[in-house]
């Protein structure tokens, strides 16, 4: 097959095949939606839970490596007539770039005193992100994304184009305050004697009062938002910007992201994702987030940075928690065998819920740990019954809670609290939503699952929040409760807890074990 790069290297048009060449990658490039047979338009009738990638022989520049990929399985040539304009810089050197990273960071120190600079798997990261300029990360929870992105701005404008502009979309508030934080730290080298700061000059685009630069000569070159501010921006406000970064890019596939990202298309030079989970690669969501930002590049896993002592080690406690109410573990389970396993898995989830010796046992749980801990929930009414519960019965615990409506101020005091590892021991109850995604914490040692869940980015992405190293923590000890109402009966919550199992604590080769607990 022969494709065509476009003039702004968008798209890649496929200029000749056969009718058999040009049927299989249509099919390669056509994928089921996730859950698509509990969509509305499938149930009537007028989809058939399928999106395709392939528009009449024009294909979006970033699935090229899928397409090199559908040549390489089936025999098929693949040819670029105009391979010169192929956007790939072969003038970047790996050499160059660690000379550059050991003299900007030689005088940098953490805030221990401890020399500071990017590990080996972060520079590999930027350098593949300078050479194929397209493309995706992937670097496990507290793999240090942020560095990456820091470190390739340095790069970038120091020896490549000094009045380029940069783009940093994340998806939370929390995100752009951390990311601000963190580039000035590693701009001015954590307070210490960088006499060669680069000039860097942060916007933050959120509706929750953003740190705006102002200077009447100079303009902001750095804008850090959550897509939710941006996707008010017009096309042309995004034509300004050289890089275009996307942090947590596994949430690429949302429409408004997706509306953001197309709006870069052909003024950017740079434009990539980082994330520490991506869906798997036969999914059609992850055509979608590489249609947007290219072929993944780089991927390290949680277990080779274990390996390396560069994140905390895992233990999964899996409490499984029998409840002994055969009455409704039959009625839940005929429910869903009757085809309405929405309302089967309501009823699970409210019964977990209001279960008080279920509450009395995550008491008991949080008066045994002596050190800061965080407990995950998924519906507000659950969390702070559960908040208020602690509060009032854990004796010698400082207990704070963070759901989507709690304002960043607070926030940003809440997780300096969670740092304090001197007095009282910490608890954070917090939502799935507002702490399973990006927001760092050292010194969590302890994570509780409060709340049962299915999606292996989720449950990923939550024990990342405990991943980073911290002189007080040995090991991170992820509790996972699952609830068993009858041992006859394996209904939709234990179905759940053995897809984490299977999926993420056994593929993650996390140390794991069950507990069997009689409430």
């Amino acid at each position: 097959m022969k494709f065509k790069l476009n003039q702004d290297n968008t798209k890649l048009i496929l200029t000749e095949s056969t009718k058999g060449e040009y049927n299989q990658l249509k099919l390669y490039l056509t994928r089921k939606v996730h859950n698509y047979r509990f969509m509305k338009r499938f149930k009537l009738g007028v989809w058939d839970g399928s999106i395709s990638y392939f528009n009449d022989g024009f294909i979006n520049f970033g699935l090229w490596q899928e397409i090199y990929q559908c040549c390489k399985q089936y025999g098929y040539p693949f040819i670029i007539e105009n391979k010169d304009q192929f956007p790939i810089n072969n003038n970047i050197k790996k050499e160059d770039l660690q000379n550059f990273i050991d003299n900007f960071y030689k005088d940098h120190k953490l805030p221990d005193g401890k020399d500071f600079t990017p590990y080996e798997h972060q520079v590999d990261a930027i350098f593949q992100i300078l050479k194929y300029q397209f493309g995706l990360v992937e670097i496990a929870t507290a793999g240090g994304k942020s560095l990456v992105f820091g470190t390739l701005l340095f790069y970038y404008l120091k020896n490549i184009n000094p009045d380029a502009k940069f783009l940093l979309i994340v998806p939370s508030i929390g995100l752009v305050t951390q990311f601000y934080n963190d580039l000035s730290d590693y701009n001015y080298g954590f307070n210490s004697d960088n006499k060669t700061p680069l000039d860097i000059r942060i916007d933050e685009v959120m509706s929750d009062k953003p740190r705006k630069y102002r200077n009447d000569e100079k303009k902001p070159n750095v804008y850090i938002g959550t897509y939710q501010s941006l996707e008010k921006w017009p096309r042309e406000w995004f034509k300004q910007f050289d890089v275009v970064a996307c942090d947590e890019a596994h949430t690429a596939k949302a429409n408004t992201l997706v509306s953001i990202l197309t709006r870069t298309f052909g003024t950017s030079k740079l434009r990539f994702g980082m994330s520490g989970t991506y869906p798997s690669p036969s999914s059609v969501e992850i055509l979608t987030i590489q249609s947007l930002l290219g072929p993944k590049l780089v991927n390290i896993s949680a277990r080779k940075l274990i390996e390396k002592g560069l994140i905390s080690d895992v233990k999964i406690k899996a409490m499984l928690l029998h409840h002994d109410n055969r009455k409704f573990a039959e009625g839940v389970y005929n429910i869903k065998k009757r085809g309405d396993g929405q309302k089967a898995w309501q009823l699970e989830r409210e019964y977990i819920h209001e279960s008080s010796k279920r509450k009395s046992f995550i008491k008991k749980l949080v008066d045994k740990f002596n050190s800061n801990s965080l407990i995950l929930f998924h519906t507000i009414k659950y969390g702070t019954d559960l908040y208020n519960y602690l509060k009032d019965n854990c004796i010698g615990k400082d207990v704070y809670y963070i759901d989507g409506e709690v304002n960043v101020e607070k926030r940003e005091y809440i997780k300096k609290q969670m740092e304090d590892t001197s007095a009282n021991p910490k608890i954070l109850v917090a939502s799935f939503g507002t702490f399973s995604t990006g927001i760092n914490v050292k010194a969590i040692t302890n994570i509780v699952f409060a709340d049962s869940f299915k999606e292996q980015k989720i449950i990923r992405q939550s024990i990342g929040r405990g991943l980073r190293l911290h002189d007080k923590k040995n090991k991170l000890i992820v509790f996972d409760l699952v609830d068993i109402f009858h041992s006859d009966y394996k209904t939709i919550l234990f179905r759940q807890y053995e897809s984490r199992r299977d999926e993420v604590y056994k593929k993650q080769k996390f140390e794991f074990d069950e507990m069997k607990i009689k409430l």
